[in-house]
């Protein structure tokens, strides 16, 4: 349970720092391939955790029943955000077709159903990240985004605004959890039987490994899309 859940934080990939860094020098089809692995990373490796915590406390753990929960976890989240994004949009769709809509009301309702998912799906114990995917997902099929170019424009400025302060923030927030967590590590006396050099073993191996699997099923991934072609 406790390399599960070791593996759960280490193993997504950090998207937004890879945005952030290389913003505009990569490709526009590369950077939206890592924003999509990134919310389907995320919202899997939280679930997993979640899954891999409960066992690590509970002192039972089985990987068929912690691969049922992730799986339920997973796909119930991302039918709850579906489900309520949907609602959603036929709501929008009959208050469009007796007039009473604004430009305001679409920026309103696509910063509320991702959140209205979170929620739902995290008090129905489901995985919170993924229903604001499948939220976005089902707007997106629904046309939920409006075909004026004023309130389109108006979606995509706000839509900036909002990226620009969540990637500041993220990494402000890293930035002062950094120095507590270092200390943390520093005195934490369990550490203390083990010497650097064998920190620093782990550290190389479990980083090797991370590397080694994901280059392994990205080829073996593009493999078996090009041989079921």
């Amino acid at each position: 349970a406790a390399c599960f859940a070791l593996a759960a934080v280490l193993a997504p990939t950090d998207a937004v720092a890879v945005a952030a860094l290389a913003h505009g020098k990569l490709p526009e089809r590369i950077s939206r391939k890592l924003g999509y692995e990134s919310l389907l990373n995320d919202g899997s490796s939280l679930s997993l955790f979640a899954v891999a915590i409960t066992a690590l406390l509970s002192g039972v753990f089985s990987p068929v029943e912690a691969g049922f929960k992730l799986i339920l976890m997973a796909v119930g989240g991302l039918a709850v955000g579906a489900a309520i994004s949907w609602l959603v949009g036929k709501g929008k769709s009959m208050m469009a077709a007796r007039g009473f809509f604004d430009p305001i009301t679409p920026v309103f309702l696509m910063l509320l159903v991702p959140f209205a998912a979170f929620v739902m799906a995290e008090h129905l114990h489901l995985s919170g990240i993924l229903a604001a995917v499948g939220a976005g997902w089902m707007q997106s099929r629904l046309e939920m985004l409006p075909k004026n170019i004023q309130t389109r424009m108006l979606n995509r400025s706000v839509v900036h605004v909002i990226v620009a302060l969540l990637e500041g923030a993220c990494f402000v927030i890293l930035g002062n959890a950094l120095p507590g967590i270092l200390e943390g590590t520093v005195s934490n006396h369990n550490l203390n039987t083990f010497s650097l050099f064998d920190l620093s073993q782990y550290v190389v191996l479990i980083t090797a490994s991370i590397f080694v699997t994901r280059f392994v099923w990205i080829y073996g991934y593009k493999k078996l899309t090009v041989l079921y072609k």
